[in-house]
């Protein structure tokens, strides 16, 4: 089985949702720039960019599953966070940014900064349930 580098590749060869798609590169810390595929751990889970810009993305997973806990998504200036996917329960929103048109973070300080504190609130999440 060749392993999906990227959203792009998994939506070409039709693997985009699938098991297969899910096996994902070893976390690493993000770097200024992320990209589709990017994926960091924080706090024991694993955050995977699946749309850098416009808005910035993330599928958020614990460390040791498959089953996804969390989804990140900047849009018109605000970050939040939906459990346990996209359309689920808002546990997390703020405000960023000076207008309300920003799609992404500004800095990689930003982006740790904010997905740290959703980290925080996605496992108080998991603790509760």
């Amino acid at each position: 089985m060749n392993k999906i580098e990227s959203t792009d590749e998994a939506w070409e060869s039709g693997l985009l949702g699938t098991d297969e798609y899910h096996t994902k590169p070893a976390p690493q810390e993000f770097q200024i720039n992320v990209y589709n595929g990017d994926s960091a751990e924080i706090d024991g889970l694993n955050f995977i960019c699946i749309g850098y810009a416009c808005p910035e993305q993330y599928d958020v997973y614990q460390a040791d599953s498959k089953d996804i806990c969390g989804y990140v998504k900047i849009r018109w200036g605000r970050v939040r966070c939906d459990y346990p996917d996209a359309g689920g329960e808002t546990i997390y929103q703020k405000q960023i940014g000076e207008d309300n048109l920003q799609g992404c973070f500004d800095s990689h300080e930003e982006r740790m900064f904010y997905l740290t504190e959703i980290a925080k609130a996605i496992n108080a999440k998991l603790r509760d349930k």
